[in-house]
C-alpha cells in the first residue's frame, strides 16, 4: 500500500487564514508525514501550532523562527509510527522513528537550507556529518535552497555554483537517490518580472528506504498560495517517473523496421553543425519509430494469441476437410509467423528483465543504476 508524504515551503503560517488555506490544500493529499519550511512562527505561537496540528490529527516537532525568518515543522499522523529520537538544529529536524512496516531504523529529516553561499556550504557539511553516523532507512525532504544541475535553474547567473556543488557532494556522499520529479521541472518561481525559477524543493532517499518501502516516486503539486510548490513523496510506488525512450533489439528482426529507418534517415535533411544534425535526426527517428510501432498493429502476447487462434481454426478445418494443399500451406504460413512472434517476444522479455543490460554493465544515469541495484536486492530480500 502506498504512503503519501508531503514537503512544502509555505512562506509563513502566522495568520489564521493562511493556516486554514494550507490545511485545506494539504488535506486533499492526506499525508502521513508533512514537512513544512518557513513557518515564521516563534515560541509564543506554540499553542496555535498544537491546535492546528491537532485539527489534522497530527503530532509535531518544531524549530521556531528567529524573529520572522525561518522556522520548521515536522508533523505526522498519530499512531502511524513511534518517535524514538529527535535532533533539532536551526535549519533541520531529524526524527528517528520505529515503523511496523520496516524492520530497521527509519530517519526522517526536514531541511531548510540557507540562501547565502558561505552558510550553505557549512550547512551541508554539518548535516552530512550528522547523517553519516545513522544506519537504516533515510528520507530527507525540504527546501534545500540549492540545485544539483544547471538544468534545474533558469534566469540566474552561476554565482552560487560552488555552493550547489557542496549540495551535490552531500547527496553523493550519503548515496542518496534523487528521484525523478513528475508534473514539473521547477519548484520555486520568483514573483519578480522575468525572475528566476529553480528546483529547490525535493525528496531524497537512500537505497535502504527504497528497498524497505518497496519503491518510491515524487511529484510536484500545482502552484498555490506560496511561491514554492508542495512536493509529494509516494512510498511503495514502483512508478519511477518519466522513462527514457527504449530501443528494443527485437525491432531489428523486422525487415520493415530496417527499411523504414534507412529510407527515413537518407531522405531527411537537417542543416547545421554535425552534433546538432545528429541530435535532430535522432529525435525525429524516435517519433518515426513510434509511428511504425503503431502502424504495425498488435504486438506480443496479443499477436501470439491471435495467431494461435488462427492455427487452431486451420487445424480444425484439416480435421474435417482433410489435408488439402491450400490448408497445409496456410498452416505453414501461420506457424512461421507464430515462431517469429515467439522469438520477438522472448527477445523483448529478456531485454525488459535487464538480463543483457546488467550482464554488459550498460552505461546509464546514476539514478537508474541505483534502481536496478535496488530491484535486484529487493528480489533477494523477498525470497
Amino acid at each position: 500500500m502506498s504512503r503519501t508524504w508531503v514537503t512544502w515551503n509555505v512562506r509563513g503560517l502566522g495568520r489564521s487564514l493562511k493556516r486554514k488555506v494550507v490545511k485545506q490544500a494539504v488535506s486533499k493529499l492526506r499525508p502521513e508525514v508533512l514537512l513544512i519550511q518557513e513557518s515564521k512562527l516563534n515560541s509564543d505561537r506554540e499553542r496555535e501550532i498544537q491546535e492546528w496540528s491537532g485539527s489534522m490529527d497530527m503530532e509535531f516537532e518544531a524549530v521556531f523562527a528567529i524573529g520572522v525568518a525561518g522556522g520548521l515543522l515536522t508533523l505526522w499522523k498519530r499512531n502511524s509510527f513511534v518517535v524514538t529520537g529527535v535532533v533539532k538544529r536551526q535549519r533541520f529536524i531529524i526524527l528517528q522513528v520505529h515503523s511496523s512496516q520496516i524492520d530497521c531504523p527509519l530517519w526522517i529529516v526536514n531541511v531548510y537550507g540557507p540562501n547565502i553561499d558561505e552558510e550553505r556550504r557549512d550547512f551541508f557539511m554539518d548535516l552530512g556529518s550528522e547523517l553519516c553516523n545513522f544506519a537504516g532507512a533515510l528520507i530527507v525532504g525540504g527546501d534545500f535552497n540549492a540545485t544539483l544541475t544547471d538544468d534545474e535553474r533558469r534566469g540566474q547567473n552561476n554565482s552560487n555554483r560552488a555552493a550547489d556543488l557542496s549540495f551535490k557532494f552531500f547527496v553523493d556522499s550519503l548515496d542518496l537517490i534523487d528521484l525523478n520529479m513528475a508534473n514539473g521541472t521547477f519548484t520555486w518561481n520568483s514573483s519578480r518580472s522575468d525572475g528566476p525559477r529553480s528546483k529547490l524543493d525535493r525528496w531524497l532517499i537512500n537505497d535502504e528506504a527504497f528497498l524497505r518501502f518497496d519503491g518510491a516516486s515524487q511529484s510536484a503539486e500545482d502552484w498555490g498560495i506560496s511561491d514554492h510548490r508542495a512536493i509529494t513523496l509516494r512510498l511503495g510506488s514502483t512508478d519511477f517517473g518519466p522513462k527514457p525512450f527504449c530501443f528494443y533489439n527485437s525491432w531489428l528482426m523486422e525487415e520493415s523496421f530496417k527499411e523504414m529507418v534507412e529510407e527515413w534517415w537518407c531522405s531527411t535533411v537537417v542543416e547545421g553543425w554535425s552534433g546538432f544534425v545528429l541530435m535532430k535526426k535522432l529525435k525525429g527517428l524516435r517519433d518515426k519509430i513510434r509511428e511504425w510501432k503503431k502502424a504495425r498493429g498488435v504486438w506480443g502476447s496479443v499477436k501470439i494469441h491471435e495467431l494461435e487462434d488462427r492455427l487452431n481454426a486451420v487445424m480444425g478445418r484439416m480435421e474435417n476437410e482433410g489435408n488439402s494443399t491450400d490448408l497445409r500451406k496456410h498452416r505453414l504460413e501461420i506457424l512461421n509467423q507464430l515462431w517469429r512472434e515467439y522469438r520477438l517476444e522472448e527477445s523483448r522479455w529478456l531485454q525488459n528483465a535487464r538480463i543483457r543490460w546488467l550482464k554488459l554493465g550498460d552505461r546509464n544515469s546514476s539514478f537508474f543504476h541505483k534502481v536496478y541495484k535496488i530491484r535486484a536486492a529487493r528480489s533477494e530480500w523477498k525470497i
